[in-house]
């Protein structure tokens, strides 16, 4: 069975994705990498989080972008006198 991680992401429901991913970290696990030990980590410790992406297409990615760009203007705008102004600014970036 193929098992690299491009594979784990191609799985169409949870239920595959869990196993693939389970074998993935079990091989990772064999390589004893130090690289991979916080990625091995991270996975163990938001595995169901993971396996539930596959059967939810939800993401909050746009919003945190929008997060991210309104932060951006606010550092660059910082001293912007007028509020109505800056709240401009930020309607239009984020349009």
């Amino acid at each position: 069975m193929p098992c690299g991680y491009q594979y784990v992401l191609s799985q169409p429901n949870k239920v595959r994705a869990a196993k693939s991913l389970r074998e993935w970290i079990r091989r990772a696990e064999e390589f004893n990498l130090k690289e991979f030990k916080s990625c091995i980590t991270a996975f163990n410790n938001w595995f169901y989080e993971l396996c539930n992406s596959f059967d939810y297409p939800w993401s909050n990615g746009p919003l945190e972008g929008t997060h991210t760009k309104i932060k951006t203007l606010k550092r660059n705008c910082f001293g912007m006198k007028n509020f109505n102004l800056f709240r401009k600014r930020i309607m239009f970036a984020c349009k």
